[in-house]
């Protein structure tokens, strides 16, 4: 069978976010380099799935993504958070207390 954590490291990234739909894991989290703006064919399809399944899509931050501004989601998006919904409150509290070491350069 081999080795699953190797298996999941490989997927795509929205790939992994239908892991927390599928109820196979409880978070996804997407950070993007300094600069990058995702693009909204990438995001909408895992999100729309991630919340039919009950789950939450948003912004690391928490707010709710604007999927129907054109190609791009807003500037202001530095990252996603695709989790189940008791999880989502907890995470983007986490990602919000230590966003200070994620914006640091890698050394």
């Amino acid at each position: 069978r081999g080795d699953d954590r190797f298996a999941v490291a490989c997927l795509d990234s929205q790939a992994k976010a239908l892991l927390v739909a599928a109820g196979l894991a409880d978070a996804f989290i997407r950070l993007p380099t300094v600069g990058y703006v995702e693009r909204v064919w990438d995001i909408a399809p895992a999100a729309l799935v991630v919340a039919e399944a009950g789950g939450l899509y948003t912004d690391r931050k928490g707010r709710a993504l604007d999927l129907g501004r054109g190609v791009f989601l807003a500037a202001d998006v530095d990252g996603v958070v695709a989790t189940t919904a008791h999880l989502h409150a907890a995470l983007v509290d986490a990602l919000t207390a230590t966003q200070h070491l994620q914006d640091r350069p890698l050394e």
